[in-house]
């Protein structure tokens, strides 16, 4: 039902029509005050200030389906230590060192977002945009991606696939299944 939802967004035979491939980027379209919401990340927020000082725009938390438990989605980077490492116990400390408290917040603050560690998520609370960020952390719902921009070139074709009417709803979501399952 969701890639329907979507891609009857995309069809010029359905009254819910309301996107085409001619458009320019969403961020762009929503940067010259032409797209009422923008599903962005933390990171995009100054830059969207940024190239348009005079839009006036909020953050909010992902719009939700009705009696649904909330979901958000996002990236999580892993780090690990290879076992043929010499120097494995060094480098697990200084991978628990990073992973502390103070680290993740610094780090969320030198690339413009948040720790996703349960005991920072409160000093945001009183920054009205990184709070909303900080809040759909506890929301976040995440699927092993080994290669992001394979998996968004599959989800565009699935889209594409389903909107051009080109493959039924089912076929696209079983091609779909299989490039995924390949990555």
């Amino acid at each position: 039902s969701a890639l329907r939802f979507v891609s009857d967004m995309a069809n010029p035979g359905k009254k819910a029509q309301s996107w085409s491939g001619t458009l320019p980027e969403a961020k762009d379209f929503f940067i010259a005050g032409k797209l009422a919401m923008y599903l962005g990340t933390p990171q995009e927020f100054n830059e969207i200030k940024e190239r348009n000082p005079h839009l006036n725009f909020a953050v909010s938390l992902l719009p939700q389906l009705k009696n649904a438990s909330p979901i958000t989605s996002g990236a999580l980077f892993a780090l690990a230590s290879p076992k043929a490492s010499a120097k494995q116990q060094q480098a697990w400390e200084f991978i628990i060192f990073l992973a502390g408290s103070k680290n993740s917040s610094e780090y969320g603050k030198a690339v413009n977002n948040v720790s996703l560690r349960r005991d920072v998520l409160p000093a945001y609370q009183a920054d009205s945009i990184k709070s909303v960020f900080a809040k759909s952390v506890l929301n976040l719902k995440l699927w092993p991606n080994p290669d992001p921009k394979a998996a968004a070139k599959i989800f565009d074709r699935l889209i594409e696939n389903a909107s051009s009417g080109k493959l039924t709803i089912r076929e696209a979501l079983e091609k779909a299944k299989t490039e995924l399952s390949e990555l």
